[in-house]
């Protein structure tokens, strides 16, 4: 995935394992049990974006601040590609109810 807002970086997005997905949605969920949206973003992008010639993961959880600063059109490009990926649909989410804030 091209992300031009990010000096054009070309970024490796793929399906993220059972054992992360599992941490990803702990880590997003708050307190009331809700998924808080701004903490998903951050850390769905972490658990899919590789660098395309190493293999090697571009981010690591101490990222998700600097992630959910950045541009939303460039972290909303890779979410968008690694949710499907994944087996996620947060619009799904949100219509059966589950609480995304």
């Amino acid at each position: 995935v091209q992300v031009p807002e990010w000096d054009d970086e070309r970024i490796e997005v793929r399906s993220m394992s059972v054992a992360r997905k599992t941490q990803m949605v702990t880590n997003a969920t708050n307190e009331a049990g809700d998924v808080d949206e701004r903490a998903l973003m951050p850390e769905l992008v972490i658990a899919c974006s590789f660098d395309p010639d190493s293999g090697e993961p571009l981010f690591s959880d101490a990222d998700a601040e600097w992630i959910a600063d950045q541009n939303a059109a460039a972290v909303e490009r890779l979410a968008t590609v690694g949710m499907p990926l994944s087996g996620m649909d947060i619009a799904a989410a949100v219509d059966e109810g589950k609480g995304v804030s």
